[in-house]
């Protein structure tokens, strides 16, 4: 049953309805660090650009990264805190980030890392579930939240091309990680998200109608339905892009 990464046996909170932003009551200054997910190295150079806009055409303020990773930019009072941030820098695969929620409440975020992959890094990734990426299409990596901003553990996602059903777009593979560290684990090691609420979306087509969705069983009676008990805790319309990687932040908002 589906349950939050804080405990294996904590109930999630879920069907709290769409998702209501926050938005800041001043400026809030964000800073952090640029890094490589091959071995956290410091991105230098990295151009940051923060939209308030989920298909990323809404720029509100940019930065780019001193030679020790770190950034720091300035977002204006009245900003939602559903962001969406675009990265890129030299060497490295152009990054989206959708529905990063800082707490804007505060005047300062501090320590907010953006990460960034090579191509290796991702071919090695998925040469661990014996898959490769198919640099045409979007890869997608994320994280699903309950209603109390908890990950969720034992939950299926999906990317959709039905909004509200379970209609899967051929020749998309998903896969989840098995412990702490976020890399993906072969279909039989790993069904659903583990106590890290984590999921590689790879092959997602660029182009057409796309959603990615999370779904559970919310109780045992649900569990002995099988499929049919399956209720869907959050969806999303993607906004994906060819050759590049979308960090995807799932919060449940149905």
């Amino acid at each position: 049953m589906i349950g939050h990464g804080e405990s294996a046996t904590g109930d999630a909170t879920i069907g709290c309805g769409p998702l209501v932003p926050l938005y800041a009551p001043a400026d809030v200054t964000i800073s952090g660090m640029t890094k490589s997910h091959s071995g956290a190295a410091a991105v230098a150079g990295a151009t940051i650009t923060v939209h308030d806009r989920d298909d990323f055409t809404s720029p509100i303020v940019s930065a780019t990264s001193a030679q020790d990773g770190t950034y720091s930019l300035v977002v204006p009072a009245g900003t939602p805190d559903r962001l969406f941030v675009t990265s890129t820098a030299v060497g490295f695969v152009d990054a989206s980030y959708a529905n990063l929620r800082p707490d804007l409440s505060q005047a300062a975020v501090t320590d907010y890392t953006l990460w960034l992959s090579t191509e290796v890094f991702l071919d090695a990734a998925l040469a661990l579930v014996d898959d490769t990426w198919d640099h045409a299409t979007a890869s997608i990596a994320g994280f699903a939240f309950d209603c109390d901003r908890r990950k969720l553990e034992h939950a299926a996602v999906t990317v959709s091309s039905t909004s509200g059903q379970r209609d899967f777009v051929p020749g998309v593979s998903v896969f989840y990680s098995a412990g702490d560290i976020p890399l993906p684990a072969p279909p039989d090691v790993r069904g659903d998200t583990s106590v890290n609420g984590g999921a590689a979306v790879v092959n997602v087509p660029a182009d057409g109608p796309a959603y990615l969705q999370v779904w559970g069983f919310p109780d045992a009676a649900a569990l002995s339905d099988g499929e049919a008990g399956l209720v869907l805790v959050a969806e999303y319309p993607l906004t994906r892009f060819s050759g590049k990687v979308l960090a995807f932040f799932a919060w449940a908002n149905e």
